[in-house]
């Protein structure tokens, strides 16, 4: 059992002052399959109120409303997380298992993980390099998706900058090299050919080496002209240097539930990856999505810092205020005693008089 505490800092800076800003986080790790989220505090500067929900896919999705003029906004994710120790998966599956994803791709649950989405669709690009990488169906799916996941691991290099979080598959496939994104998308879209449910995750990544926070700027193109000129879009995700925001590939595999597989760094999915949440692809799941008002253009800089615990820290057992927590209003007073009706007949005539 392992614990990681985790800080997530973005912070969005604008050229002249903006009049108002909505914004869509995807932060909080999920609780899920020997993962659990012991804590989770969020800030949001200027000080907003922000509301949680779960999406459709089961994601923790927090927003706000900023309604007044601002310059700049920070956001800051602070998470406790624990994780079991990683199942001892098979070397391999019966062959007869190819014959259970009838069922499973017809599912209602798995419909959307086994067909194309935005970024993970097949393209002649594609259709080719599955041809040359020899992606097709065999002994079983637990070695076909192993040999699928070496195969882009072997084929392609990790090269930072190069796409967008936007980008096709087919510019990485051009490049033979891409991000973690690209190469997530790539094994999804590559196993998805072959009839496995795969859904792309996003989270973060902790290493063995020393971790210090890192600063990754900027991580989006310049917004895209909306029909209202003063409102600007932001879709945006972190960078993939080691010891940061991730992402991989979980497949689901008969018997055996989601199995995450690594192709960037040629692994089943162990306990130093912590998952925050799980789309078709990235368009699901972006960490920071949001919209502003104003003639102004935007920068965002980005600092992840995770850190490896080998027992729960002791504030965890303390009380504690989590990071912008906002005290409830006071309760209002109310009579010692109920009032008579007409007491508040009378109350109400006396506002409609002031109205």
């Amino acid at each position: 059992m392992l614990y990681y505490r985790i800080r997530h800092e973005t912070r969005f800076e604008y050229a002249t002052p903006i009049r108002e800003a909505l914004g869509e986080l995807r932060l909080r790790p999920r609780d899920e399959r020997g993962q659990a989220c012991l804590q989770f505090d969020l800030s949001i500067k200027p000080r907003v109120r922000s509301h949680a929900y779960r999406d459709f896919l089961g994601n923790h999705v927090h927003h706000y409303s900023v309604p007044q003029t601002h310059i700049s906004q920070t956001v800051t994710a602070e998470s406790l997380v624990r994780l079991d120790s990683s199942p001892a998966w098979p070397d391999a599956l019966p062959p007869d298992t190819w014959d259970r994803y009838d069922a499973l791709t017809q599912s209602v649950e798995n419909w959307d993980y086994a067909h194309p989405s935005t970024f993970a669709k097949p393209s002649d690009a594609l259709i080719e390099l599955a041809k040359t990488l020899d992606i097709a169906k065999h002994d079983d799916p637990l070695t076909t998706a192993r040999h699928a996941c070496q195969q882009v691991y072997d084929h392609f290099t990790y090269q930072p900058d190069t796409t967008h979080v936007d980008s096709p598959i087919d510019e990485a496939i051009a490049d033979r090299g891409g991000v973690c994104q690209d190469f997530a998308h790539i094994l999804t879209a590559l196993l998805r050919r072959l009839g496995i449910p795969t859904r792309y995750v996003s989270g973060y990544l902790h290493t063995k080496r020393a971790n210090p926070p890192h600063l990754a700027t900027p991580l989006f193109d310049p917004p895209a002209a909306a029909e209202d000129p003063e409102e600007q879009s932001i879709d945006a995700t972190e960078s993939s240097d080691a010891d940061a925001s991730h992402a991989w590939t979980e497949a689901l595999l008969p018997t055996l539930g989601w199995v995450g597989f690594d192709p960037t760094h040629n692994e089943i999915v162990t306990t130093h990856h912590i998952r925050v949440a799980v789309g078709r692809d990235y368009a699901d799941v972006p960490p920071t999505r949001g919209v502003y008002r104003g003639n102004a253009t935007s920068d965002m800089q980005v600092a992840v810092h995770v850190e490896r615990l080998e027992e729960l820290p002791q504030s965890f057992r303390q009380p504690y205020a989590p990071l912008g927590w906002i005290p409830p209003d006071p309760p209002q007073e109310m009579p010692e005693e109920p009032q008579p009706f007409e007491y508040y007949a009378q109350q109400m005539q006396q506002q409609q008089a002031a109205l």
